[in-house]
């Protein structure tokens, strides 16, 4: 009998996969921040710093975005089961090469147009897009012990990067080496990549889900990865290195949402009805909950961070600290309540309010960055996160109760379907 979230084996189950996930991306997550990104800033100085943040931010977007819609994907559909690893590995190779494409017109804007930015940096997307889709084969099985391992290699391979940065001083180099590993321990032990290039007849329904899921990633990318964007388009590149230092503690929680969701959808997905509203309600104040708790903890880590790590730049980022921390916890409640969207509610549901979210984002701190610089644009991330918070909100609590899933999920697909042929 399976364990479920009602019974005590399945909710002690349930927090044992939720530590163990958070531990393996809060290890990844913290060589990032405490190794990797660091040890680059003291190699290459501020402004330089900020250029391979900016460049990071362009490759993170179209990886996390590509990778994890066609993970999601093959998560939530009702029709996984029929489908093939073709169906799955086709579509993130067509959005692989278009995010070839994206990233020459991005050096080319930023003028690093050369050769070896054009090559690795492709390279380096390429793993990564396959490292944020891959750990669907630990999600779907909830084999959260390989998933902390799968995240643990990664970690490991950035340290071991740091080292190969003295032979080769590449910083796309520094990454390349974790994101091969975690690629190669999936296809070692997992199974998505056996019979890579096999098809099914319900691939136009899986490029469907994983495009219609894209468009909805990309910008939630955007307004995660937005702050290095706009403020080295708006202000300077030193901007874009102080701003990612006051928000660097909030954002790790931020990054956080990714085994959560695992958990959350995992356990989701074997639901056979849609919830009632009180356990909507239960699940958000839940969120708002773990938002204070993040909040408080940022608050306390963030200076002391900020001071070990990068004290020469805590004078510039201290007034904006706070506002920054707001932001990245606003971010990481609303993409925890975007779960539910995502499972309970159509396709077009998520895409919708995400369009609306990046436009008013975009506005708001534009016009914080250009009338009030580095502390303007703070404040309206701040306001904008909030924003994308409340719409998801109130939009969850219009999900219908008691209704079958499999039949539910089945009308999102041929709705979405027949809008994107339209």
């Amino acid at each position: 009998m399976e364990d479920n979230l009602n019974t005590k084996k399945g909710k002690k189950k349930a927090l044992i996969n939720l530590i163990l996930s958070v531990a393996g991306i809060a290890f990844f997550n913290g060589i990032i921040q405490f190794v990797l990104y660091p040890f680059l800033d003291s190699k290459v100085g501020n402004a330089e710093f900020g250029l391979i943040l900016t460049m990071i931010s362009i490759m993170s977007i179209i990886s996390s975005s590509a990778g994890t819609a066609v993970n999601n994907a093959r998560m939530v559909a009702p029709f996984e089961k029929e489908s093939k690893n073709g169906d799955y590995n086709f579509i993130l190779l067509l959005f692989n090469l278009i995010g070839i494409a994206v990233i020459i017109i991005f050096l080319f804007i930023i003028n690093q147009l050369s050769w070896f930015n054009v090559v690795f940096l492709n390279i380096l997307m390429f793993f990564t897009t396959y490292r944020y889709y891959s750990d669907c084969e630990f999600r779907k099985s909830l084999k959260f012990t390989s998933f902390f391992i799968y995240y643990l290699l990664i970690g490991i391979g950035y340290v071991l990067g740091c080292f190969l940065y003295y032979i080769l001083p590449y910083w796309q180099l520094s990454m390349l080496l974790g994101e091969i590993l975690a690629l190669l321990f999936v296809m070692i032990f997992g199974s998505i990549y056996k019979k890579p290039f096999l098809i099914s007849n319900q691939r136009k329904k899986v490029w469907i889900l994983s495009t219609s899921l894209l468009i909805g990633e990309v910008i939630n990318n955007l307004i995660l990865n937005s702050d290095r964007l706009l403020l080295y388009i708006l202000v300077n590149d030193e901007a874009v290195t102080e701003y990612y230092i006051a928000s660097l503690v909030g954002k790790i929680v931020a990054l956080v949402t990714v085994p959560l969701n695992g958990v959350i959808i995992g356990y989701l997905s074997r639901q056979k009805k849609t919830p009632n509203k009180k356990f909507i309600l239960i699940y958000l104040f839940s969120v708002l909950g773990i938002g204070f708790l993040a909040f408080i903890g940022c608050l306390i880590a963030s200076p002391i961070f900020i001071k070990i790590f990068y004290p020469s730049s805590y004078d510039a980022v201290k007034n904006i600290i706070i506002l920054a921390i707001i932001a990245q916890v606003a971010f990481f409640c609303s993409t925890l309540a975007m779960t539910l969207i995502i499972k309970y509610k159509h396709s077009y549901v998520q895409l919708i309010i995400n369009i609306v979210h990046i436009f008013i984002f975009i506005i708001l701190a534009s016009l914080g960055a250009y009338y009030g610089g580095l502390y303007g644009f703070a404040i309206s991330a701040m306001i904008g996160n909030l924003i994308r918070f409340i719409m998801i909100s109130i939009t969850a609590l219009f999900i219908k109760p008691g209704i079958e899933l499999v039949q539910n999920s089945k009308n999102q697909i041929n709705e979405t379907e027949n809008k994107l042929d339209y």
